[in-house]
């Protein structure tokens, strides 16, 4: 790629901010190093160097920011679901009353929960995968230079953490139909008894 099309590319024509520079055979890297950082307003330092450096660039300023909102998602979504299940559980509390009035075991109980909470975190999962790929062909259309690289591991710990979500949502959920009495007034169809 050359320097003028690099420009165009990234829309920032007659601006320079990194040059790489490929020393002939025999040249020696410090005596080059000295040459450029004589030059005014210009620094050269090693391939190894800089790799370094801009590793310690993101770690440093950009992943504490990245690890804060995946933390901050983490607890959105483990609070979404929850909330999902837990409105559910209280609306169908009747029907959960029945089950444990004919013999349903709290491990039933609790897996049912469960089960209910990895239906909606799967579902939100595949809504989210379909709106990551739309998202990021629109990117792509809108601003050339908007690049994406998304690994398969990457949508499995994605995946990983929807279920490790539905399985922390269901804790309350759960602490609710133990508290269930099948003898409350509430469970029993008083006209089925009369």
């Amino acid at each position: 790629l050359q320097l003028q099309e690099a420009q165009a590319a990234l829309a920032t024509p007659g601006k320079l901010s990194l040059l790489a520079v490929s020393l002939t055979q025999g040249a020696s890297p410090g005596d080059v190093i000295g040459a450029i950082d004589s030059t005014t307003g210009v620094t050269a330092e090693t391939r190894d160097a800089f790799v370094q450096a801009s590793r310690s660039f993101m770690d440093r300023g950009f992943l504490p920011l990245i690890s804060v909102l995946i933390t901050i998602g983490f607890a959105v979504g483990v609070a979404v679901i929850g909330l999902t299940i837990y409105t559910s559980i209280i609306d169908k509390a009747r029907e959960y009353g029945v089950l444990k009035a004919i013999g349903a075991s709290n491990a039933q109980l609790y897996l049912l929960a469960v089960d209910q909470a990895v239906i909606v975190s799967t579902l939100g999962y595949g809504a989210g995968l379909l709106i990551s790929f739309g998202a990021r062909k629109l990117g792509a259309m809108a601003v050339t230079t908007f690049i994406t690289s998304v690994k398969l591991v990457d949508y499995g710990w994605v995946f990983g953490a929807a279920l490790l979500m539905s399985m922390l949502a269901s804790y309350l959920p759960v602490s609710r139909l133990l508290t269930i009495d099948p003898v409350d007034s509430r469970f029993i169809d008083r006209t089925s008894l009369e």
